[in-house]
């Protein structure tokens, strides 16, 4: 009791070690775009229309127990390939000051990002990688407790919405 349990035999591989591992079609090629340090505890990430991706890290998911809102321990960062070789070559931090997140989507002048019990809006009108100002609450209301069941997996509609699981 108190112990989590192993519910797998799986081994914990370095990255490398997982690449030689897969069963890759002819035809592919598979890279290590980023791994640890670089990258930590990714949650959601979603590509902009510059080819970027944009990561949540959330360090508060393993304090489900013990989590306290506004405990600021996740952040997102943006990712780039500049010079396509499959492997980032610049990382940026947007922000750090998330206690909880579950999703993102970049458009429409800014980020939105799940973070339970809200649905935000970060603006950034100008796409210069830095918050424009405070996070804006859109919709609130999604529990927490369980971090398996919130608001995530973001996608734009074909008709302008975004769409999102719960």
């Amino acid at each position: 009791r108190g112990q989590q349990h192993n519910t797998s035999n799986a081994p914990f591989l370095k990255p490398q070690e997982a690449v030689a591992k897969m069963a890759i079609p002819k035809g592919f090629e598979v890279s290590i775009f980023a791994s640890e340090p670089d990258i930590g505890e990714p949650i959601a990430f979603t590509f902009d229309g510059r080819g970027r991706i944009w990561v949540v890290e959330n360090y508060n998911y393993v304090n489900r127990g013990s989590h306290k809102q506004g405990e600021a321990l996740s952040r997102i960062q943006i990712f780039e390939d500049t010079d396509s070789d499959g492997v980032f070559d610049t990382k940026k931090l947007f922000t750090d000051k998330i206690t909880f997140s579950s999703g993102i989507a970049v458009g429409f002048g800014g980020v939105y990002l799940g973070s339970p019990p809200e649905l935000l809006f970060i603006p950034d009108a100008d796409g210069d990688d830095v918050p424009d100002g405070e996070a804006e609450t859109l919709l609130d209301g999604w529990g927490f407790h369980d971090r398996h069941e919130t608001l995530n997996s973001f996608i734009w509609g074909p008709d302008g919405w975004l769409y999102g699981c719960q």
